[in-house]
Parts: C-alpha cells; sequence; structure tokens
C-alpha cells in the first residue's frame, strides 16, 4: 500500500502588509522636511493638516502622489505632493494608501 500523499507545501508569508488608510507606519525613509518647512514659514501659518494619496509598487518607490485631502494651501500641497515622491515605503505589496501628514514650525 502507497503512503498518503505529502501535504501541499506552505505558501511563503506574504511580505508586510499597509494599512491603506494611514501609511504612516510603512515608511521605511523618507527625505528631509527642509522644503516643507520653506514652504509652510513662506505661508504665513504655523501648521498644515493634509493628506495625501500615494501609488507604490512592490519595493515600496512611490510612483504617484495626488492631494486626497488639501491644506487649503496651494504651494504647501505642492511642497508635500514634492516631499512624498522621495519617501520609500516598506518592501512588501503594490497598491495604494492614504499618508495623513501634519507638520508645524513649532
Amino acid at each position: 500500500q502507497a503512503p498518503p500523499p505529502a501535504p501541499p507545501a506552505p505558501k511563503p508569508p506574504p511580505g508586510p502588509s499597509y494599512h491603506a488608510n494611514d501609511l504612516r507606519a510603512s515608511i521605511c525613509s523618507k527625505p528631509s522636511t527642509g522644503s516643507l518647512v520653506r514652504a509652510l514659514a513662506q505661508s504665513g501659518s504655523s501648521s498644515a493638516d493634509l493628506s495625501l494619496r500615494l501609488k507604490f509598487t512592490a519595493d515600496g518607490s512611490v510612483t504617484e502622489v495626488s492631494i486626497a485631502k488639501s491644506s487649503r494651501n496651494r504651494d504647501l500641497d505642492r511642497a508635500a505632493q514634492s516631499w512624498a515622491r522621495g519617501v520609500k515605503l516598506c518592501p512588501g505589496s503594490a497598491g495604494e494608501g492614504i499618508l495623513p501628514f501634519t507638520f508645524s514650525l513649532n
């Protein structure tokens, strides 16, 4: 009598999963915030609150950035979008998600 067939090999674990509504914990590296501080100072505001929608590849590269919630200041929004293009997420699955963003001069 033949032995029973071996069970199927386990699937490899998936890469880290991203919380689509808050990518902050998934950031592995980020560029300097100097341009954001300058844009905020020039705006006359002491703080800004906005959300960015990021599309990214499995290696964590950001491929597209759009405004999900505006700071109500075009220059600040543009500075944040430019900054976010330099963000590197930890490798995992490709996808998209929201990066809530608050920064201040304090």
